[in-house]
């Protein structure tokens, strides 16, 4: 054997299947994943290197993504809305 020992292999990071299950429950979840895709795909954070948050505000984001905020924005406003909690959420 030599001195010489191997790095020990990088630790992975432990992610339980419960918190993938529960992100994917949470209400508003396709909203907002299409909307994450739709902003990190503009040229505003891929050439520019903005955040999407900043992107969004300066409108520099194609209609798309603008009315996936839209409708984002509508389904968490219906969370708090009494009428809808009766009827249940809208499903995505």
């Amino acid at each position: 054997m030599s001195a010489e020992s191997s790095p020990a292999p990088a630790a992975k990071p432990k992610t339980s299947s419960l918190v993938i299950l529960r992100d994917e429950t949470r209400p508003c979840h396709g909203l907002r994943v299409d909307l994450k895709r739709c902003l990190l795909e503009t040229d505003c954070c891929v050439v520019e290197r903005k955040t999407p948050l900043s992107c969004l505000r300066e409108g520099k984001v194609p209609t798309e993504c603008m009315a996936l905020s839209n409708a984002f924005y509508e389904c968490k406003r219906g969370l708090l809305d009494m009428r809808s909690r009766f009827r249940g959420r809208k499903g995505y």
